[in-house]
């Protein structure tokens, strides 16, 4: 009889911050698919409850909470504390800002979106550090967007707080990398979630989707394979990098007439 392998990440507990649909939901999924026991934190309980009721497995234990408010830090960490700290923290969350153009926006503007973005995050940070480095083991795993590098029209805020929290993630690869701590940045391009669909046409998603080289938009379960796999043991060597999961937008596929030319 064949012995059993054992799942990717048995043993091991992953905070899944922004949980409660689309990529974060799926990333949720998946880790507890693979063993993870599974930490979700989200604003809408309702949403919260019926991903939680989907995990496999057991002492998945779930948070409403809305993450744009300062006292929210607190919270997480004591929920955090009560059910012991995280190995794996999925950064999966932006505080919306409207879309402006850089002539209409102002220093406050982009300051206050910075530390809403990122202050939390940051606490987190400062609070599990001791304990991943006691055991060697820690996972950060930032949810950006391919925005981060192109740059659009009036996302200058979305854009400059992304980019700052990609730079919060290389610097903890830099700085605890030899503590058997990891930190990547996940790029989705076009991904078809209910954030996509509450924001653009059918029209233009049809558009948008067939411009991908698989003629197609993404998936949320594409995206979480890859939390999944960075969140493992088999990604220790991974560390301060970024990878796209763009159905080849990086690549200047919008440059491209479509087609096979």
């Amino acid at each position: 009889m064949l012995e059993q392998k054992p799942l990717l990440l048995d043993g091991k507990t992953a905070l899944v911050l922004g949980a409660s649909r689309g990529i974060g939901a799926a990333s949720a999924l998946h880790l507890a698919r693979s063993g993870a026991r599974v930490l979700l934190v989200a604003r809408n309980l309702q949403d919260l409850e019926s991903i939680h009721a989907q995990l496999d497995g057991k002492g998945h234990e779930m948070l409403s909470a809305d993450l744009s408010a300062p006292e929210s830090a607190t919270k997480i960490l004591h929920f955090c504390n009560a059910e012991s700290c995280p190995d794996i923290v999925i950064w999966n969350f932006y505080v919306r800002s409207p879309l402006q153009r850089l002539d209409a926006l102002n220093g406050q503007n982009l300051s206050g979106a910075i530390e809403q973005n990122c202050a939390l995050p940051l606490k987190l940070y400062s609070e599990f550090l001791a304990e991943q480095k006691k055991r060697n083991y820690g996972r950060w795993i930032l949810i950006s967007s391919a925005v981060a590098e192109l740059g659009g029209p009036g996302q200058g805020i979305y854009t400059a707080v992304k980019a700052s929290q990609e730079a919060l993630i290389r610097t903890i690869a830099v700085e605890q990398g030899h503590n058997g701590i990891t930190a990547n940045i996940i790029r989705p391009g076009f991904i078809d979630t209910p954030g996509v669909r509450s924001n653009y046409s059918e029209e233009a998603i049809e558009r948008l989707s067939a411009m991908n080289l698989p003629g197609r938009a993404g998936v949320p379960q594409e995206v979480a394979a890859a939390v999944c796999f960075l969140a493992s043991e088999e990604a220790a060597f991974i560390n301060g990098t970024v990878l796209p999961i763009d159905g080849g937008l990086n690549r200047g596929w919008f440059l491209r007439p479509p087609g096979n030319i």
